[in-house]
C-alpha cells in the first residue's frame, strides 16, 4: 500500500500530484508534512503524509472509494 510503492516506481511531487489528480490541491506545512485536500468537497478531504508516494496513495484510495 503506502509503504509498498511498486517496485521501479518513482515517488511522485506535489506539482505531479497536482496534474495527474485534478481537483487536488498539495502544500507542505511548517512542520514539513505534507498535505492534499480535494477542492469544493464535502465533507472535505484532507490527507497528510511524510512523503509525496504515501499522500498520492492516499488521494488513489479516496478517488477509488468515491468512483472519482
Amino acid at each position: 500500500m503506502a509503504n509498498d510503492p511498486t517496485p521501479g516506481a518513482q515517488c511522485a511531487t506535489l506539482a505531479s500530484i497536482e496534474r495527474d489528480h485534478p481537483g487536488w490541491h498539495t502544500w507542505t506545512s511548517v512542520a514539513g508534512l505534507l498535505y492534499a485536500r480535494r477542492l469544493m468537497s464535502s465533507p472535505p478531504a484532507v490527507y497528510r503524509a511524510t512523503d509525496a508516494c504515501e499522500l498520492e496513495a492516499l488521494i488513489r484510495e479516496h478517488e477509488e472509494r468515491r468512483g472519482s
